[in-house]
């Protein structure tokens, strides 16, 4: 009795402290639910570039913030030109799309014309989202640390790059696997992150997906992930 009647009273303090920190412009869920955001960081606090990175491409392609989904599960494995994009609210139907994206190189400035992004995106088969998750599931990916987390996952200027964003209603996470194939001979969770992506390149078939996309772009070079351009000798009728 007495047990239920103080449980009573620190749901009543709680609900007045929710209702406090509402008014005063935080951005608290119901009874003070807050999602948990766990990004890459410098050591002085700082975002990662590739967490900027990222941020940028989700908001040129017109894609959700995940900190504020509200979904049971969605996550997102993406590169500098694709992103696969998997959701759902049941954990029985999900929801997936490919998004290819790119920027146009600009040969006279030696730089890519940033004014406009050109994108296409192609809705997955029901079973085929859900065998991205069930794979992502059997391999554990969610509880992989980001590199900087990893001993021995040292930084490389060149080579891909994988970014994988997580969202339940509770916490979101954002982590950045750089050139996993230089460390996947002595690093088990590069190994891990390497095959992943392999996994999903070919049963995607990704880079026919991104080659054929470039290939219906205006005539030019785009670039193609890194430092490497695709070009076609098609304009776009």
């Amino acid at each position: 009795m007495w047990a239920d009647i103080i449980n009573q009273i620190l749901m009543i303090r709680m609900k007045k402290l929710c209702c406090f920190l509402f008014f005063f412009g935080l951005n608290f869920e119901v009874y003070c639910q807050v999602k948990t955001v766990d990004i890459p960081v410098y050591k002085n606090g700082v975002q990662t570039f590739w967490c900027k990175w990222q941020q940028k491409n989700v908001a040129e392609v017109g894609l959700s913030d995940l900190t504020k989904s509200t979904d049971s599960l969605h996550f997102r494995f993406a590169t500098d030109t694709q992103i696969i994009d998997i959701r759902t609210n049941d954990f029985k139907k999900f929801d997936g799309v490919v998004y290819n994206f790119t920027k146009k190189y600009d040969s006279k400035n030696s730089n890519y014309d940033t004014t406009s992004v050109f994108m296409n995106k192609k809705k997955l088969k029901q079973a085929a989202a859900q065998e991205i998750y069930t794979v992502f599931k059997n391999k554990s990916i969610f509880k992989i640390p980001s590199e900087e987390k990893i001993p021995g996952w040292g930084m490389v200027l060149d080579g891909e790059i994988y970014i994988i964003e997580y969202s339940t209603p509770s916490q979101y996470s954002m982590k950045t696997y750089g050139t996993p194939d230089m460390f996947r001979h002595r690093i088990k969770e590069a190994n891990t992150i390497y095959a992943l992506a392999g996994q999903l390149k070919l049963d995607l078939g990704l880079r026919d997906s991104f080659q054929k996309f470039i290939n219906h772009l205006p005539k030019g070079c785009y670039r193609a992930g890194g430092i490497m351009l695709s070009c076609n000798n098609k304009v776009k009728k």
